[in-house]
C-alpha cells in the first residue's frame, strides 16, 4: 500500500473486483478445464466398471477368458502351472523396456516345435501366409479348459486363405484346385468333390472292364436268357473242386445250395480294414479257442475301419475267374492245363507258359519221351528241338486263350484287362483313397446299413439290374457332396439330390459340417506323414522326461 492512499483496500474485495469487467462473479460455480477432464475420467471409469461387471453376467466364458489363462486340455494338463515349458521367457533385460506393453507378441511366442516336429501346412503361401503359419497359436488356441480339442479348429482358420486362394497362394495354383472355399453347407460355397468333379477324365481312367450292375445280380447274368449264370455248383467247379471250392462257396454264396445262383453283395469284395480278418485268422482264432486261450494276444491289430482294404485278384477274383491256361495235346497225351500267376509282364507270362506245359510233358508219360526203344518201335522220338517247338506250339494257343482279343473266355486276361498295341496289359492304378486331400471314415457311418441297398445310396450304379450293361468302370461311384449334405448340413437346410430327371429334396440332418470333420493339417491325409507318424516326434521321451516338461536343446 502506498503512503498516499488514505484509505486501505479490503483483501476480499480485491479479489472479486477482478472480475469487475469480465461480468464473471459466478466463477466458482463454473468448472474450468483441469476440474471437466478429471469429472470426465470418473465417468468414463464408472461406465467401464458398470460394463465390465455386465458382461461377466452375460458372456462368463468369454470374459474370464480375457483376464485369466485358464485350464489347459487334457494332453497338456502336466504344465498347467508352468508356463515356461510352452511359452519362451521373455525379460526386459533381453527384449528392452518397451517389450512389456508387446504382450500379445509374447503370448504367441510358443515352443510347439519341441514337442511338435510335424511339417508344415502349406509350402506355396505368400510370405505373409508363410509368417503366420509359422505360429501355431493362430490357429491353436489352448487355455480352453479340459475337454477343449486344440484341432477342432473354427472354419475362419481355413477360409482366411481359401476363400481367396489366387490371392493367398504363391505363384500359380495347381490346376483343378478350388480357388474359393467359404464352408460346406451352402451348396455355392463348397466345390464338388474332385473325384466327382473329373469322373471319366484322365486322372480318373481305370482300363479295367467292371461292371458292378454284372456282379450284383444273381448269377451275374448279362440278360434273362443268358445260359452262363454262375450257380453254387459252378463257382466250386470255378474255383476248384475239394476244400477250395467249399470256401469259395462258404465265402461268396452262403447259406446256399447248388442250384441256386450265386448272390453277391457288397461284402463279398469290400472288406474294412477293422474288419475280423480273413480264414487264417479265423482257423487261428478257433485252435487258441480250442485250447482254452484268448485269440487277443495272437491277432495282429486291426485298423479302425476307416477305409477299404484292396480288392485284389487272388483274394476276390480268382474263385469265378481262374487264371488257368488249358489242357494241351503231344503225343496223343493230355498235358493238363495249370494255374497262371496274377500281375504278370506278357512277356514273363509267355515264359511261365512254357515252362508250365515242360512241366506237364514230363509229368503226363509221354511215350515218346518216356518209353525206352525197343525192338520193332520205329516211334520218333522227342528230340531238343521237337520238344522246344511242341511247347511252343501249346504255349501259343494258351496265349491267344489268355490274351486273344476276341476271346471272352472267363479266365482270360482280357475278360477284364485292356491291352497296349505292343500286347502288354495296361496297369491298373491303385485308387483305394479316392479322397486324397480329404479324409472320410466308413466305420463312422455303418449305422447306414451295409447291403447293397444302403450302399448304393451314396453309390449309385453298385446295386444290381435286370438287365446289366458291360462298361468300363473309371470313376468311384460316388453321387457327390449333395450327398454328405443331406446329413452333413444346418438342421432345416434344403437340400437337392437329382438323380438323372429324379429330383428330391430334403432337409440338412444338423450334423456338424466344418472344414477339419473332413480335412486334415500338416500333411494329416499323406500316407506316414500324418499326425501319428514319427516325423511328427523329435525325440522319444520317458515319463521322467515327459512329465516336468521336456526342455528343447538349442
Amino acid at each position: 500500500m502506498r503512503a498516499t492512499d488514505p484509505t486501505p483496500r479490503p483483501t476480499g474485495k480485491d479479489l472479486a473486483n477482478r472480475y469487475k469487467y469480465t461480468d464473471n462473479r459466478e466463477y466458482v460455480r463454473r468448472p474450468g478445464g483441469p476440474t471437466a477432464l478429471r469429472t470426465g475420467l470418473a465417468v468414463v471409469a464408472g461406465l467401464a466398471v458398470v460394463s465390465w461387471a455386465a458382461a461377466e453376467v452375460v458372456f462368463p466364458t468369454r470374459m474370464a477368458y480375457q483376464h485369466t489363462h485358464g485350464t489347459l486340455a487334457n494332453p497338456h494338463a502336466p504344465w498347467d502351472a508352468d508356463c515356461a515349458q510352452c511359452h519362451n521367457p521373455h525379460s526386459v533385460s533381453k527384449d528392452g523396456v518397451l517389450s512389456v506393453l508387446n504382450v500379445r507378441d509374447r503370448w504367441h511366442d510358443l515352443t510347439c516345435e519341441k514337442c511338435h516336429k510335424g511339417p508344415a501346412h502349406h509350402a506355396a503361401v505368400t510370405p505373409d501366409g508363410e509368417a503366420f503359419h509359422k505360429r501355431c497359436s493362430n490357429c491353436h488356441h489352448d487355455h480352453n479348459g479340459r475337454d477343449h480339442s486344440l484341432v477342432r479348429i473354427a472354419d475362419s482358420h481355413c477360409t482366411v486363405c481359401h476363400a481367396d486362394l489366387a490371392r493367398n497362394h504363391a505363384g500359380t495354383p495347381k490346376e483343378g484346385l478350388s480357388l474359393r472355399v467359404t464352408a460346406f453347407a451352402p451348396k455355392d460355397a463348397h466345390p464338388e468333390f474332385r473325384a466327382v468333379r473329373e469322373r471319366m477324365g484322365p486322372t480318373q481312367h481305370r482300363p479295367l472292364k467292371f461292371s458292378h450292375p454284372l456282379h450284383m445280380s444273381p448269377g451275374q447274368a448279362r440278360g434273362p436268357d443268358d445260359k452262363a449264370r454262375v450257380t453254387v455248383a459252378r463257382l466250386k467247379e470255378l474255383a476248384g473242386r475239394g476244400e477250395k471250392g467249399e470256401a469259395a462257396a462258404r465265402r461268396y454264396a452262403p447259406g446256399q445250395d447248388d442250384p441256386d445262383l450265386v448272390q453277391l453283395d457288397c461284402k463279398s469284395c469290400h472288406q474294412l480294414d477293422g474288419g475280423d480278418g480273413d480264414a487264417g485268422v479265423d482257423r487261428l482264432k478257433k485252435a487258441l479257442a480250442d485250447a482254452g486261450e484268448s485269440a487277443r494276444g495272437a491277432l495282429p491289430p486291426r485298423g479302425d475301419g476307416a477305409h477299404f482294404l484292396p480288392v485284389n485278384f487272388e483274394a476276390h477274383c480268382r474263385a469265378c475267374h481262374p487264371l488257368r491256361a488249358p489242357a494241351g495235346v503231344a503225343d496223343g497225351k493230355v498235358v493238363p492245363g495249370f494255374d497262371v500267376p496274377h500281375r504278370r509282364k506278357v512277356s514273363d507270362l509267355r515264359n511261365d507258359l512254357k515252362a508250365g506245359y515242360l512241366r506237364g510233358m514230363l509229368t503226363a508219360d509221354l511215350p515218346s519221351l518216356t518209353a525206352p526203344p525197343g525192338p520193332g518201335d520205329d516211334r520218333p522220338k522227342l528230340t531238343a528241338g521237337s520238344l522246344r517247338l511242341e511247347v511252343d506250339r501249346m504255349a501259343a494257343v494258351a496265349d491267344h486263350f489268355l490274351l486273344g482279343k476276341e476271346t471272352s473266355a472267363a479266365c482270360g486276361c482280357v475278360e477284364c484287362h485292356q491291352t497296349r498295341t505292343d500286347g502288354e496289359v495296361v496297369p491298373v492304378p491303385d485308387k483305394t483313397v479316392w479322397f486324397p486331400g480329404a479324409y472320410f471314415n466308413h466305420a463312422a457311418h455303418r449305422s447306414l446299413g451295409s447291403t447293397p441297398a444302403a450302399c448304393a445310396t451314396c453309390h449309385p450304379g453298385t446295386e444290381g439290374h435286370p438287365v446289366p450293361v458291360r462298361t468300363l468302370d473309371r470313376d468311384a461311384l460316388i453321387r457327390g457332396a449333395d450327398t454328405c449334405r443331406q446329413c452333413h448340413s444346418p438342421a432345416g437346410t434344403e437340400v437337392t439330390l437329382r438323380d438323372g430327371d429324379a429330383v428330391t429334396r430334403l432337409s440338412g440332418g444338423g450334423i456338424r459340417h466344418g472344414c477339419t470333420d473332413c480335412h486334415r493339417y500338416h500333411n494329416g491325409d499323406h500316407a506316414l506323414q500324418g499326425r501319428g507318424a514319427w516325423v511328427n516326434f523329435p525325440e522319444p521321451l520317458g515319463l521322467d522326461k515327459f512329465l516336468p516338461g521336456y526342455k528343447r536343446k538349442d
